[in-house]
């Protein structure tokens, strides 16, 4: 019996593992109070695979978002809580935008400067 548990559970297991290494190199602090995000720029290099870890200070939940181009899903922070989210700068050089606000309340535009590969 605990055989059969093991073995229809180990897919499960290699999945999670998976998802638990795969994603962003380098963590990059973003802090969400009641009426900004911090900070306001950000410098990754073309092609880096970060980790945005957003913490929400802000008194009500907050999201994160890609805008005007920029490739991140937007991503709901809840108050008192700490996310990780998985980046990949794009391979050209230029300025991404994130924006972090609270629903129906204020934002912040984080610029995401892509500077050339090394």
């Amino acid at each position: 019996m605990r055989r059969g548990i093991l073995l229809a559970a180990a897919p499960l297991l290699a999945a999670i593992a998976l998802a638990c290494t795969t994603g962003g190199g380098r963590e990059i602090s973003i802090t969400a109070e009641a009426t900004a995000c911090t900070p306001a720029t950000l410098e990754v290099r073309a092609g880096e695979k970060v980790t945005f870890v957003m913490l929400n200070k802000a008194g009500g939940d907050r999201e994160l978002e890609g805008i005007e181009g920029t490739k991140l899903e937007e991503v709901l922070v809840p108050d008192g809580r700490t996310r990780k989210i998985n980046y990949t700068a794009p391979k050209e050089t230029g300025t991404q935008k994130l924006k972090c606000y609270i629903p129906g309340g204020p934002s912040t535009i984080i610029e995401v400067r892509v500077s050339a590969a090394q």
